[in-house]
């Protein structure tokens, strides 16, 4: 969870704190996790990587995504993957599963994304403002777009898996 310029790790049962983190810009758009890397992402699109539990990494690790982040985050249960959406119709998958945080891929939505992205199934879905829902395959580094499902309004909720 975020607060101004830090970022917590409560235990689920308990509530506690269980990391308490400096952040280097204060934000509070987004933080996606997976259960070792939290991405803060703040307003101007910048994403930095801050370790959850113990350790800390040999140097700082950011990337920039192109708007700022919209909606909520997503996480693959089954895998260290992650996502973030854009105001710009882009849809970042982050990783964590090797020493060094990384960018997996990056799906290019056909328009705006409606805040409606999920997980589930080793697939991210992403629907747009067009009303298109957009099954991603996370197989591949690259993605994959498996199937898209076209519906006559905008999508208003992220999709259940």
């Amino acid at each position: 969870m975020l607060q101004g310029d830090r970022v917590y790790v409560l235990d689920w049962e308990t509530g506690k704190i269980v990391v308490n983190k400096s952040l280097r810009y204060a934000s509070s758009n987004a933080v996606a996790a997976t259960d070792t890397i939290a991405f803060v992402s703040d307003f101007s699109g910048r994403v930095e990587a801050y370790p959850i539990g113990e350790g800390e990494f040999k140097q700082r690790w950011g990337y920039v995504i192109r708007g700022r982040a919209i909606g909520n985050t997503v996480k693959l249960i089954d895998r260290d993957l992650c996502g973030i959406a854009s105001a710009d119709g882009f849809f970042y998958v982050f990783s964590a599963a090797a020493s060094t945080p990384d960018v997996w891929m990056r799906y290019k939505s056909t328009t705006q994304i409606a805040k409606c992205i999920g997980a589930g199934n080793n697939a991210f879905y992403v629907g747009n403002e067009a009303g298109r829902l957009s099954k991603i395959v996370i197989d591949e580094r690259i993605g994959r777009t498996a199937w898209e499902f076209v519906g006559g309004q905008p999508f208003s909720s992220p999709p259940l898996i």
